[in-house]
């Protein structure tokens, strides 16, 4: 990509050329889209470079673009309806005679075997390229006679948009950009007040669209039912642990996935996307468990008749080699995936390689820590034959 720019602005200075990674979705990762809306193109120009100037104010954006263009000089073919009466040509044969000068007419095909080649009349380029050119180009009239285009039509220039896209049957201009060194959420915080400050004509709108709307929408529909799910765990644990407490211990080490998650896009220049979200989901589940596990050791300790310290010490050095080596072998396993997984899958991989090894070393010392907190009151060995009774906490 370097060579490339390089190249770009070296060699082709004229140019307006980007280079991007190769991206799955309607943008590369990191872009942020600003899309006007509304009935009128001069309007919606106008909107489009304030929006520009609000990237610009940001330094180091790069590839400000519009999706419609610039604008160019479009050659408009006035055709003066008496003149073509008195001269015996219409409308269509002026408009038929155009198209075979500039773009070709077929008149037969070439067939070769089994390949059928069509043939193309077309004016010659050195009697199209120019404006007189084109306004001496004749045309037949009905009796057969050749009229220069000059004498049935007048001809003006217009500067134009050279393309009007559309989003739900309105015109819409979107105007996109992206920076080097920051997300797309933290380039748009950054000109965020010179948005703000851009004056809407009445009958059109600014929104913010790609990577920022999918995020916002895709979080949406994913936290809607993030309530229950975690309702639901923390109903099996209840279940599965009679107590309050130890579900408490379990569910406080969730939080300790973030550390590693953000250490680790900081670290390896990753986005904090829709996939690393999900591996942020993922890691719940892996924490979790390894708190089951634990946890589970120190509660068989202290039924086979150790006290709460003795319980936790044997359960760490039970429980600390296997919880380690499924980390390894999660993490290895994830390595081709975000070496050669591509772009889109390279902030799951991450969040859950860096989340899990960060979030397992901190389980191993959390865990035994706080449970030995909770339960500080049941220190001593209960006596032989005794079943192990809590209340629930």
């Amino acid at each position: 990509m370097s060579r490339v720019e390089r190249y770009l602005k070296r060699d082709m200075p004229q140019a307006d050329g980007r280079t991007d990674i190769l991206f799955l979705g309607a943008a590369p990762l990191g872009t942020v889209e600003i899309r006007a809306r509304g009935p009128d193109v001069d309007s919606l120009r106008l909107l489009g470079d304030q929006i520009k100037d609000a990237f610009y104010s940001v330094s180091g954006v790069q590839s400000v673009r519009s999706d419609w263009e610039n604008s160019v000089l479009k050659l408009q073919v006035d055709i003066d309806q008496e003149r073509a009466r008195r001269a015996q040509v219409t409308s269509e044969d002026i408009a038929n005679t155009l198209s075979a000068v500039l773009d070709g007419q077929p008149v037969t095909s070439y067939r070769e075997g089994s390949k059928v080649i069509p043939v193309t009349i077309r004016a010659r380029p050195q009697d199209r390229d120019t404006l007189d050119d084109l306004r001496s180009a004749e045309v037949l009239s009905a009796d057969g006679v050749a009229v220069p285009l000059l004498q049935v039509a007048d001809f003006r220039g217009e500067v134009q948009a050279s393309r009007i896209r559309r989003y739900n049957q309105e015109r819409a201009l979107t105007i996109a950009a992206k920076h080097p060194t920051l997300t797309a959420v933290e380039l748009y915080a950054a000109m965020q007040s010179r948005l703000d400050a851009i004056e809407v004509p009445p009958g059109h709108e600014i929104s913010v669209e790609g990577e920022i709307r999918t995020a916002q929408e895709s979080g949406t529909k994913l936290f809607a039912y993030a309530p229950h799910a975690l309702f639901l765990i923390i109903l099996l644990l209840v279940l599965q642990f009679n107590s309050f407490r130890r579900t408490g211990v379990v569910m406080l080490t969730i939080p300790l996935i973030v550390i590693g998650a953000n250490f680790g896009l900081a670290a390896f220049d990753a986005f904090f996307d829709f996939t690393a979200m999900l591996g942020l989901f993922s890691l719940a589940g892996i924490i979790i468990n390894n708190g089951i596990v634990l946890i589970d050791r120190i509660d068989q300790g202290r039924k086979d008749g150790l006290d709460v310290d003795d319980a936790i010490v044997r359960a760490a050095l039970a429980r600390t080699r296997p919880i380690i080596m499924t980390t390894i072998t999660t993490v290895v396993g994830l390595l081709p995936l975000a070496l050669f997984g591509g772009e889109f899958w390279y902030g799951m991989a991450i969040v859950i390689m860096c989340g899990l090894g960060v979030g397992t070393v901190l389980t191993l010392g959390f865990v035994p820590v706080l449970y030995s907190l909770l339960f500080r009151g049941l220190r001593k060995r209960p006596p032989a034959g005794v079943e192990l009774q809590e209340q629930l906490a």
